[in-house]
């Protein structure tokens, strides 16, 4: 009887050891260039562009798991700086620099292509913690705190503890809406939605 418990403790233990080399911890960092966008924006004369990136960082916690196969999942708590500078005229004020700081986390359906290549794609979910811009004489009200954004990824291992990663970001949810003014300050056009996006390069080790 205490083979069979012996025996059936080290089965256990083999299983376990075998089951957890599947998972993967870490911790990432990235440069993100961060920017927002006005969906259906109106054509105006002498106003191409309204807003122009910021550049900006994030920082993460890592959960990895890799099947059998060639899917596997991951998940990333942490926190990621978007935001833009915002100008109305391009030629005719210095712009507004928007500070918006997320507790993100992204939800990953990795596909990996070789050992060390693979794609990521999923949705990221993030929560508004703190805005912030430079400018005295207007204040902004950001609708959604809560944001959901579409994320894809291309990842490369450059050796069994350290990924690199170039991903692209956009928001589902809008972060407020704004209006457009003429040059005497009477508004033209209303409800337009501002989305983030966001480009970002990634480093990250694996504990």
């Amino acid at each position: 009887m205490n083979k069979k418990i012996l025996l059936f403790g080290f089965s256990l233990i083999f299983a376990i050891g075998s089951y957890a080399q599947k998972f993967s911890f870490g911790v990432q960092g990235g440069f993100v260039i961060a920017n927002s966008h006005i969906m259906h924006k109106p054509k105006t004369q002498g106003e191409d562009r309204r807003y122009y990136p910021l550049y900006t960082y994030s920082a993460n916690l890592y959960l990895g798991y890799k099947g059998k196969g060639n899917f596997g999942i991951s998940m990333e708590p942490g926190y990621l700086r978007k935001g833009g500078h915002n100008r109305y005229y391009e030629y005719l004020d210095p712009g507004i620099k928007e500070v918006l700081d997320y507790a993100q986390l992204p939800i990953l359906l990795d596909y990996y292509i070789s050992n060390k290549f693979f794609v990521s794609i999923g949705p990221e979910l993030a929560y508004l913690l703190k805005a912030s811009h430079d400018s005295r004489d207007q204040t902004y009200k950001y609708d959604n705190p809560f944001e959901i954004s579409g994320l894809v990824a291309i990842n490369y291992n450059i050796f069994s503890k350290l990924d690199v990663a170039i991903r692209y970001s956009h928001a589902f949810t809008y972060s407020k809406e704004c209006m457009y003014y003429d040059l005497v300050g009477k508004a033209i056009y209303h409800d337009l939605k501002v989305y983030n996006q966001y480009f970002q390069v990634l480093v990250r080790f694996k504990i």
